[in-house]
């Protein structure tokens, strides 16, 4: 199936996906398309995310340099050179290969954003590594939930039997996490009475809007999320850098990373290419709101990793695990 992408107006240029990584000491900055990673000086990059913002389809060119303290030339020349490697709109394409590549795309963002990357950096409380678990035990435990809820949805046939039994595949996986949280000195009460943060309890919900626009997109969203796990030619390694860094029993997260393992083995990254045949949407604008969702649901993510080092990773005494707050508290 193709899919036909509006015809821009003249001198409203229409980006497509594009990703910058920029380190500004360095020579060379990143941006990557769905067509691929380009090398691009930083000097330039950096210019071009002064202008970016205002390259929405409700700006020209003129309106773009007017509204960044552009010169109308140079914002021309930048579009150009995007135009150059497929960053300017629009393309034509495949869905299957356009969605595959949007989720490797964000999947590898999440992946480099992922907050257990940053539980080695010395500013890093031990705080946050029982945060980043607590959430990580509250979304293991509502993700299953949320399939269930999408295999209601699918009409009887092979879609609706492959959720269920991923379904199946992830219930009860919590407890893996559950234990963890023992071995560093929670209790099992306090863990199971605990409440999520706002941006875990959102994804709850961006999860079932997701799915409820379309129970195939669990597929996708499964191709997306599995890109955080950490490599398994690693993974022993990274749990004993942690244990010893926060001075942990060795083995204290073992159960953690059997889970991961556990995942791996399952073989849920690869859902989406090995069910192709299950891939179901053919209207649209059902297309353009799965798309929209699924990347509202990356965000999610980002700004739970945000979260997490804000709440537990803070110095204004916010409870460890997070409280529920009922009518006998006010």
């Amino acid at each position: 199936m193709a899919y036909t992408d509006p015809m821009p107006t003249p001198d409203y240029p229409l980006l497509r996906e594009n990703i910058w990584q920029i380190t500004p000491e360095e020579p060379l900055a990143y941006v990557e398309t769905p067509d691929g990673c380009f090398e691009v000086e930083t000097g330039q990059a950096l210019a071009f995310l002064r202008v970016r913002p205002h390259c929405t389809p409700h700006n020209n060119v003129a309106r773009i340099a007017e509204r960044s303290g552009t010169h109308p030339e140079q914002v021309s020349a930048m579009l150009a050179a995007l135009d150059s490697i497929g960053a300017i709109g629009p393309r034509r394409g495949d869905v299957i290969e356009r969605l595959t590549r949007a989720v490797e795309l964000w999947g590898a963002e999440l992946a480099r954003d992922f907050i257990a990357n940053a539980l080695l950096d010395e500013a890093m409380p031990r705080t946050v590594l029982l945060g980043w678990l607590l959430e990580t035990y509250h979304y293991v435990r509502d993700f299953p939930e949320a399939i269930a809820e999408a295999a209601a949805r699918a009409p009887e046939g092979p879609l609706r039997q492959l959720l269920l039994r991923y379904v199946a595949e992830e219930r009860g996986h919590e407890r893996f996490v559950l234990e963890t949280l023992e071995n560093l000195g929670l209790s099992r009460a306090e863990v199971e009475a605990s409440h999520p943060l706002i941006s875990t309890r959102m994804i709850g919900f961006l999860m079932r809007d997701l799915f409820a626009a379309a129970p195939v997109a669990v597929l996708l969203m499964a191709a997306m999320v599995e890109a955080q796990a950490i490599p398994d030619e690693r993974t022993l390694e990274f749990q004993h850098e942690i244990e010893r860094h926060f001075d942990l029993a060795p083995g204290a997260l073992g159960p953690y990373f059997k889970h991961q393992e556990i995942d791996a083995r399952l073989g849920h990254h690869r859902l989406f290419a090995d069910n192709l045949a299950c891939f179901d949407i053919e209207d649209e604008a059902v297309l353009d709101l799965v798309v929209d969702r699924l990347h509202d649901l990356k965000h999610g993510f980002d700004l739970q990793g945000l979260e997490i080092r804000h709440y537990y990773g803070g110095q204004d005494g916010a409870y460890l695990p997070r409280q529920p707050m009922p009518m006998r508290a006010i």
